[in-house]
This record gives structure tokens, sequence and C-alpha cells, in this order.
């Protein structure tokens, strides 16, 4: 296209447009608000220190946007613009200088342990390097100054801030808040001695939509700053009603909580999230009865999804109504499905013996993900077939499977297993992987 085309609109017109095709593939990571439709998708997009955050959309929508810049010289101008050109930064290590044009074009900005270094998880830790993050937030502070242009960011992941060093992180954090009104998603390593943190982060960040809080432990309480000792942080009364109210955390427009406890939790009891649609919790030991669940009973009138990572053999059940094969508490008196009666995606650890009740064809749900491999034959019908054989439970939208079972392929040749399929077809049920393709092809 030559440049007599851009006559036909105002510049306006095709600025608008452009940056809606460079953008619009890397919405999902940069807008966090998600549906149970997609919320797979976006949890690829989210590190949590032990998986990769896949940057494919990023990478996808930076070919698009190298590849407008050649239409035009207008159009280069565009794609070429300070707040265009580089909108996800990871920063390994603090000893290079990172300009001020960059800080305010980026939209998110990841601060990741190198491999083999640990900088940022206390092991090995210099002091400078907590240092330097502590200057970057308060260079950030000065971005948000009158007459500056403010930042951009929308995600920012900090997940691997030293415990030494956490309380004056936070701190700038919370400094550089009229910086980052555009922010919507925060990762935060957080120890469990200090939740008041969590109360300063929801006084400051009130507009996220999505938190993920990775939960650390120590022994002394004192390994961390004051908090009541900075001014810019809301003072905490002597009594009983000034402790309480300094670990209320509320976020009035939450939706996506992405949650990794420790043996030690925090006091959940104070948590007022009236809008969380979207939950992610790696249940641990005896504080999942104690502690977990009755956060997420509270909150089932607007849960929609219910992601269990279990990451070992040994994690415990996610509800008493059978999600795994054992359970101590009386099952006949609680009932998984009613009491989240919203639910539409629900992803955890399924035994041989599957569930002890199903949801019926009015409840919500509509996708169940196997967090488990499917190993053999045996595993495939026992997820699967209480799902098509019995027509009083529910007919699901899909249902998300993976393991070196499925990928041989070998399961769309005969016996029980192709009659599954069969009746998959019938249902219009989508058989797919954690990447969303589909294992088999609908008719």
């Amino acid at each position: 296209m030559g440049d007599s085309a851009l006559n036909r609109a105002p510049v306006e017109i095709w600025e608008r447009i452009l940056l809606e095709v460079i953008s619009r593939i890397t919405t999902p990571i940069f807008e966090t608000s998600c549906t149970p439709s997609n919320y797979l998708a976006f949890k690829r997009t989210c590190g949590d220190g032990d998986t990769i955050v896949y940057q494919h959309e990023y990478k996808e929508s930076e070919r698009s946007r190298r590849a407008l810049r050649r239409v035009c010289r207008a159009w280069r101008a565009i794609a070429d613009r300070w707040d265009n050109r580089e909108r996800w930064i990871r920063v390994s290590a603090l000893d290079k200088q990172i300009s001020e044009e960059r800080w305010r074009g980026a939209q998110r900005v990841e601060f990741v342990s190198p491999s083999g270094m640990g900088i940022w998880n206390g092991n090995g830790t210099k002091a400078h390097e907590t240092g330097g993050l502590r200057a970057v937030l308060f260079d950030w502070r000065l971005l948000g100054l009158p007459g500056g242009s403010g930042m951009r960011l929308r995600r920012l992941e900090m997940l691997h801030i030293t415990e030494s060093g956490f309380g004056s992180v936070i701190q700038g954090l919370c400094g550089a808040a009229s910086s980052l009104t555009c922010l919507r998603s925060l990762s935060l390593s957080v120890p469990t001695k200090s939740s008041s943190s969590l109360h300063a982060i929801s006084e400051h960040f009130h507009r996220l939509t999505h938190l993920t809080l990775r939960m650390t432990f120590t022994q002394k309480l004192t390994d961390f700053p004051d908090f009541d000792s900075d001014d810019e942080l809301d003072s905490q009364s002597e009594d009983d009603g000034g402790r309480a109210a300094s670990h209320i955390l509320r976020f009035p427009k939450l939706e996506v909580l992405f949650l990794f406890p420790v043996r030690h939790c925090f006091d959940l009891t104070n948590w007022v999230l009236p809008v969380l649609r979207h939950v992610h919790v790696r249940p641990v030991g005896g504080i999942w009865g104690r502690t977990i669940l009755p956060f997420l009973e509270r909150h089932a009138s607007t849960i929609e999804t219910l992601d269990m990572d279990d990451v070992s053999t040994s994690a415990i059940p996610l509800y008493t109504s059978g999600l795994a094969e054992t359970s101590n508490v009386d099952t006949d008196t609680l009932d998984f499905w009613d009491t989240f009666a919203h639910l539409k995606l629900l992803r955890c650890k399924i035994g041989r013996n599957g569930f002890s009740t199903y949801p019926d064809q009015h409840h919500a749900f509509e996708c169940l993900v196997s967090a488990n491999p499917v190993v053999t034959a045996d595993d495939f019908t026992a997820v699967l077939g209480p799902w098509v054989h019995d027509d009083r439970v529910k007919k699901l939208k899909s249902i998300v499977l993976f393991g070196p079972y499925m990928s041989r392929g070998a399961f769309t040749q005969k016996g029980p297993v192709r009659a599954i399929l069969q009746q998959l077809r019938w249902n219009g049920t989508r058989l797919l992987n954690p990447a969303g393709r589909e294992w088999i092809d609908m008719p």
C-alpha cells in the first residue's frame, strides 16, 4: 500500500487499526480478565517459579508488528513508536541500566531468576540485587510525578524477591503506585509472617484483576523490616482492632487468584474478594481442610474455575465429595456440585474410582481437566466412562487429557475406548490436550 492510501482516512483511524492488529494476540497476556473457556491458555502465560512462561503469543504479535512496519513509511512510524516497540521486559540481573523510555513502554515486566544463579530466591543472594530492585521501584515512582507520562505496565511478576529484602521492596512498590495506574496483574512471593503487606498492597493496587501469591516460610518475624515504620503505608494501631485491620485484603475487582501455600498459610478469613471467579491453588498438608477449603466455600457462589494443581501423589484430595479415592470426612453431609453451583471448569486429579457424585444436566459445569496423565486404556475409560454412559450426568463441552496413552494414538482403534469416542462425538464433547488441540476430529 502506498502513502496515498493514508489519505482515505484520518491517521488516527489507521493508528487504531494498526495497534489492534499488533496487540490483539497478546490481549489474554496483558489484560488479565479471562473466562473458563480460555483459562488454560491464560494459565500458560503465568510463571509461578516452577513452570515456564509461554511467549508464543507475544512472539506472534511481534511478527505482526514487524510485517506491518514494512508496508509504508507512516505505518513504520506507528509500529516503531516507543510505546509499541518493547512491551515485555524480562530482567534476570540488575547490573545493566534500563532506560526510562523502555520502562514507560513496557506492558509486562518480569524479574526472573537466571538458571543456576539463584539471585532472587535467597541462595547466594547479594545485597546489591535487592538494592537494585529498590532503586528500580524508586525510578518508577518518579515516572508518576506531575508532568510525567507515567507507565503502561499492566502485568508485574516479582516471584523471586529475597526474604531478607521483602519488606523494603514492597514499600518501594507501594510507593510507586501512583505511576502504576494501569497495573492489573501482580505476582509476588510473600513470606507467611508478613501478611500485613497484603493489606498495603490491596490499599495501593485496588484495581488488580489477577493476583498470584507464592508463599514462603520464615521462622522469625524479625527477618522483615517493620512495615508500620514507613509513613507511606497505613499506620497500624497497637490494639486488637488495628492488628485485625492490617490483615484485611480487599480487592473489589479481583477475578483471578493463584495461591501457592506452604505448610503455613495466611489467615484468609479477612479476605474480601466479591467478584472472584477463577482460583488456582496447590493443596498442602493440613491447611487444606483448615484454611483453603473454608475460603473456597465462602466464595463458592462466584467461582467458575477451580484448578487444583496437585504436584505430588500425596496431595490432599480436592473435596469431601470424592474427587479422589479416599476421604477422611463424611461425604453424605456435603455435595461438591451443590456447593459450587456455578462452577464451569474443574481441574484436579481423578482416581480410578472417579467422582462419588456427578453434576446433573441442569448444572453449569462445562469442562473437566484431568491433572494426572492417562497411561493405559483403563485410565481412559475410568475418567471418561461416567460422563458418556449415564444419561443423568451433565454432557460436557470439553474434556482435557494428556499422557503417553493419548500421545501414542492407539486410543482410536477398538474396544470400549472406541465406543466412548463415538459417544463423545454424538454428545458434541471435544477431547482436547492442555494446549487446546483436539485429540479426535469432530464430525
